[in-house]
């Protein structure tokens, strides 16, 4: 069974979080410690059902986004999600550098891949 396991670690990189289809290189932020060019891929968040959502403190003009974040746990030094933990990701795109922040809402670590649930306060 190790050899399965051992492939499973292998297509991780090569293939689930290829950079060159399913992912990129991106700089993580976690709890304040950065995790530099790991391969991270970031979806929309279809099926929570809280996308775009008004924020329940009828707050004008802010929503909820919800987006969902694999990597690998490997990348992130085995580290684990907390719940309400906060995650910032910076990518480069044509020299110019984005950031969003977000607070974990819920994660999970399955085969040495990280799947976060990623929510954030959206306004003007």
């Amino acid at each position: 069974m190790s050899g399965f396991k051992d492939m499973l670690n292998r297509d991780i990189g090569n293939v689930f979080l290829n950079a060159d289809e399913f992912a990129e290189k991106c700089t993580v932020i976690y709890e304040g410690e950065a995790f530099r060019s790991i391969a991270v891929s970031l979806q929309e968040n279809a099926d929570s059902g809280r996308q775009n959502r008004t924020v329940q403190d009828h707050a004008q003009g802010l929503y909820r986004k919800s987006k969902i974040l694999l990597c690998s746990a490997a990348d992130l030094g085995g580290m684990h999600l907390e719940k309400d933990g906060s995650l910032e990701i910076i990518r480069i795109q044509d020299g110019v550098r984005f950031s969003e922040k977000f607070t974990v809402a819920a994660s999970s670590c399955e085969m040495g891949m990280i799947r976060a649930e990623l929510e954030a306060v959206e306004g003007p």
